[in-house]
């Protein structure tokens, strides 16, 4: 028997981004004692089983808390992460109460998207609230009224997700051969490859805009996708054949291991921006430099620039010139490409990224609430601090910048290629908006 339970929670437990950061969380943890298990008040029971395969505790609940959580937690205390976008739902202002009534000692959430619930049930029963970026921290702090950032940071902490997803060189080099045969991409092609939910909203049309050119310049290019959605598949296939190569959705670790291991690059633009970017981090660990483009404007996320460290992890690439700019680099240069490579897997083995610094943090402070409301643990609190100090989290409150951060003066300049480039990027905003992309 253990002796404290650690509830993951979400209201729908599917394949998708949230229970990822959820799993990762769970297979990152190490605190002796704990046991810890993952729930959706709704859900797919045949994911809940792919988790079980996978060695983590999964259910699907219903909304009939009770009996679930009596069975869970015999006489041991317990405690619930709450995992959802952050705004306040009818379900939750139901459920956070029913939860507290069921003896949860500590309730703290991870606020996916970073939306606010400024209602009075969450601040009474959220303990405090943990944000996937320093980026989250600021949209859901300036959404909150920018108040004082001391004792608003007291409750709004960043902690980034548990990125566990570490193989050797020598697996993702064996993987790289099985899945380009596979795919029947020849040996020696440049391959770059996104993956993305499939929610046409977030895309950006840079890349199927500049697909012929990139192919003019790089004839043994290819561009392996996971889930691009029909419309942009079709316009994929026609400005580049069979050079595309798009797979379907899955949330297999070995499935995305292969297709990270086969690409060259991970090319990832986005409209929306990334609250944390999990398929930017997956790929640095598999070793992939990353190209990104920003997106910090006012009502984006733009996460994606705290993972790409300009010239170290990948590039920051915002217009039609920097992207195939940096393109042609990396193809140019497989130096240049393993170093960066090795840079990116590196970037989550220490400091604010490294899944044990998350994990220790996340479960010492829940413990640490835990104990500060009377619970009698028998369990060691593990020594953690914030992944980003406080102070550094309030300067970058008040000084940041809704601007483009990356340079440009390298980047060689073609005006009217670019300008039709930009000029199709925007009618895909446009069409977005009145049609369905299914």
């Amino acid at each position: 028997m253990s002796d404290f339970l650690l509830l993951h929670l979400t209201d729908d437990l599917c394949m998708g981004g949230t229970c990822a950061i959820m799993a990762g969380d769970i297979r990152s943890a190490a605190t002796p004692g704990v046991r810890r298990v993952m729930a959706g008040l709704t859900g797919q029971h045949s994911y809940a089983a792919a988790l079980a395969r996978d060695g983590i505790e999964a259910h699907v609940i219903g909304l009939e808390l009770n009996p679930f959580i009596s069975m869970l937690k015999a006489a041991a205390p317990f405690a619930v992460v709450i995992h959802r976008s952050g705004e306040q739902t009818a379900i939750w202002n139901d459920v956070l109460p029913r939860l507290r009534q069921s003896g949860a000692v500590a309730m703290v959430e991870r606020n996916i998207f970073g939306y606010v619930d400024d209602g009075a049930i969450a601040r009474q029963h959220v303990d405090k609230s943990f944000e996937l970026s320093k980026h989250n921290v600021f949209r859901h702090w300036r959404a909150s009224g920018q108040p004082a950032c001391e004792a608003y940071l007291e409750r709004n902490q960043v902690l980034y997700p548990a990125v566990d997803f570490a193989h050797s060189v020598e697996d993702l080099a064996r993987r790289k051969c099985s899945m380009r045969k596979s795919l029947g991409i020849p040996e020696g092609a440049f391959v770059a490859g996104d993956l993305c939910r499939p929610a046409p909203k977030k895309l950006d049309y840079m890349v199927p805009a500049i697909m012929p050119r990139v192919l003019n310049k790089i004839p043994d290019f290819y561009f392996v996708a996971r889930t691009f959605p029909g419309r942009i598949e079709r316009r994929m296939r026609a400005a580049v054949g069979s050079h595309f190569i798009n797979l379907p959705g899955t949330n297999d670790r070995a499935e995305l291991a292969d297709t990270y291991a086969c690409l060259d690059v991970l090319l990832h633009m986005s409209t929306a921006g990334e609250s944390f970017g999990m398929a930017i981090a997956e790929a640095m660990c598999c070793g992939v430099p990353i190209i990104a483009n920003e997106t910090p404007g006012g009502r984006q996320n733009n996460a994606q620039g705290e993972l790409v460290v300009h010239g170290e992890t990948g590039f920051l690439a915002n217009t039609p010139n920097a992207v195939l700019h940096f393109l042609s680099l990396l193809y140019s240069s497989p130096a240049l490409r393993e170093g960066i490579g090795s840079k990116a897997r590196r970037f989550f083995e220490s400091g604010a990224h490294s899944k044990g610094v998350v994990a220790s943090q996340l479960e010492g402070e829940i413990l640490s609430i835990a104990r500060s409301r009377g619970a009698a643990l028998h369990v060691a609190i593990p020594s953690w601090q914030p992944c980003v100090p406080t102070k550094e989290m309030a300067r970058y409150l008040v000084s940041y910048q809704s601007a483009l951060s990356a340079p440009i003066e390298c980047v060689p300049r073609t005006g009217l290629w670019s300008t039709r480039v930009n000029l199709r990027r925007n009618l895909w905003r446009v069409e977005k908006k009145f049609q369905s992309c299914a």
